[in-house]
């Protein structure tokens, strides 16, 4: 088999692989997000009725000082909902470890990584993931590492390439995205 469609074939694999584990993080997230709706609605209600008090309280106060309430407020509230939601994430990443679905996020990693990194790649994870980790395939050494709390990270073996496939690696990729999204539905 020629070495081009060797390459393609890897290509082609890794893809798949990265599809895959992309579409696990969006099942988890969009879970994350049904279980924030109800939260941000009784956030958004607080916010409401502190600042119906602090207009009320401000009839008597000029037009401009009314509206850097309005804003202090507006900004708080976004502050508590992004508070409270990242909140709500990482309760969910600690509990994602407990899912069905982690096995074969952890499996499609390290598949992933040795493809990408080749054999005698350095995978690191957590020591409670070590038996998940290594029952996950072959070409690979595996290192705990007290920094992943969950996913892994994987290295070559000449320490050139490295991936980044941790929860917390993923959250802080998407971290903006989610945000601004969490700010378009909120209105603000």
């Amino acid at each position: 088999m020629p070495s081009d469609d060797i390459i393609s074939s890897m290509e082609k694999k890794a893809e798949e692989q990265i599809s895959a584990i992309r579409k696990n993080c969006q099942e988890a997230v969009d879970s994350i997000n049904r279980e924030m709706n109800e939260a941000v609605h009784q956030i958004q209600e607080q916010w409401e009725r502190k600042l119906k008090e602090a207009m009320d309280s401000m009839d008597k106060t000029g037009k401009d000082e009314s509206l850097m309430v309005y804003r202090n407020i507006t900004m708080e509230r976004q502050s508590a909902i992004i508070r409270n939601a990242w909140d709500m994430v990482e309760s969910q990443l600690k509990d994602l470890r407990k899912k069905p679905m982690y096995r074969e996020i952890i499996e499609k990693s390290v598949k992933y990584a040795v493809s990408v990194l080749g054999n005698n790649c350095t995978v690191y994870g957590s020591e409670d993931d070590r038996e998940l980790i290594a029952s996950s395939g072959k070409g690979f050494t595996f290192t705990p590492d007290r920094n992943v709390l969950g996913g892994i990270r994987a290295a070559s073996k000449d320490d050139k390439l490295t991936l980044d496939m941790t929860t917390r690696g993923i959250l802080n990729e998407r971290k903006e995205d989610f945000e601004e999204m969490l700010m378009g539905r909120e209105g603000a």
